[in-house]
Formats: C-alpha cells, sequence, structure tokens
C-alpha cells in the first residue's frame, strides 16, 4: 500500500510538472496565491490601467502579390514586424519552436475587389527570419487578446503602411508583357 501511493504521489507530481499546473492553486481555488507575499489580484480598473502596446515596425519585411491569367490585381500579403511596448508582452503568442529563428509578424492581406472595394485582413504569425516561406501559427487565444486590445493602433499601423507598400510592389514587380 506504501509503495501504491508512493508511487501514485510520484505520478502526480510528474503529470502536474509537465502540464504547468499548480496543483495548490487549483485545490485552494487560487486564495493561496493571492495572499502570497508580494501577490496581489488586480481589480478590473487596475487591470484596464496596465500599459503596454504592440505596434507595427517600418516596410514590410517580406512581401508577394497574386494576379490571375488576365493581368489583375487579385491579391496583396506583406509581413511586418512587431514592435512591443512592453518587454515580452509578444512572447505568450507562442511563435518560435525553440530555435530563436521565427519571429512575430503580423500577416495583413490586402485582397483586391472589382468594385474598387479593397478588404483589409490580417492575424499574428511566426515567420522564419532565413526563410519567410516557412510561417507559424500564433496562440489564437492570445492573439485574440491582442487584437481586441490593440486592434485599433494595428489597423491605423496597417492602413498607414500597406497601401503604399502595395503600390510600390506593384510598380516594380510587375512589368506587362506587353511593354518591350
Amino acid at each position: 500500500m506504501k509503495k501504491l501511493l508512493c508511487g501514485s504521489l510520484i505520478a502526480l507530481g510528474l503529470i502536474s510538472g509537465a502540464n504547468a499546473t499548480d496543483l495548490i492553486s487549483l485545490a485552494t481555488n487560487g486564495k493561496a496565491n493571492e495572499s502570497s507575499l508580494g501577490v496581489k489580484a488586480l481589480s478590473n480598473q487596475e487591470m484596464n490601467e496596465i500599459v503596454g502596446g504592440v505596434y507595427i515596425v517600418g516596410n514590410a519585411w517580406h512581401q508577394y502579390g497574386k494576379r490571375n491569367n488576365s493581368g489583375t490585381k487579385v491579391s496583396y500579403t506583406a509581413y511586418y514586424q512587431l514592435g512591443e511596448n512592453v518587454r515580452n508582452e509578444l512572447l505568450p503568442l507562442n511563435v518560435d519552436d525553440g530555435s530563436r529563428r521565427y519571429k512575430a509578424m503580423i500577416q495583413a492581406t490586402l485582397t483586391y475587389s472589382c468594385c474598387g472595394s479593397n478588404s483589409l485582413s490580417y492575424s499574428f504569425i511566426g515567420v522564419n527570419q532565413y526563410n519567410p516561406v516557412y510561417t507559424r501559427p500564433a496562440d489564437r487565444y492570445y492573439a485574440n487578446q491582442l487584437l481586441a486590445k490593440y486592434k485599433n493602433q494595428i489597423k491605423d499601423g496597417l492602413n498607414h503602411y500597406i497601401y503604399t507598400d502595395a503600390d510600390r510592389y506593384w510598380r516594380n514587380n510587375y512589368r506587362s508583357r506587353y511593354s518591350r
């Protein structure tokens, strides 16, 4: 019986360590951690006062465009590097695989329509800084939190950059097959 109890405690410890679960916090519903020295649970007002931010750094880091067979623009995609006002704010996006090759970026796609109303879509991804063909998805939960919190900053930054970058891309990288 003693071996069974000891074995189950070791297994429980290994499982909680592997899943990074705080058993004391689970057992006390977080009350033990709130009363710990130097730990304070923040109210909603205090949470809203936390300073931070994510912003777009510079022009497109990598870009490509698509045209259909008649030469009409279909879409333009650009990867923009992200900056953070608070250190490690982008870390929970979990875009790196431990190799330190992947950087947190925002992928913005400008889709052209025949009526002139273009649509802009964007998402957080991890891009291999040595080969931008390799990308990794970001943690959806944290990405959605960042988008909800900094949507206006991100959208303003994208609108500032993507239209001029797209015009420059089409002007420099597309030559008509009839102009020689």
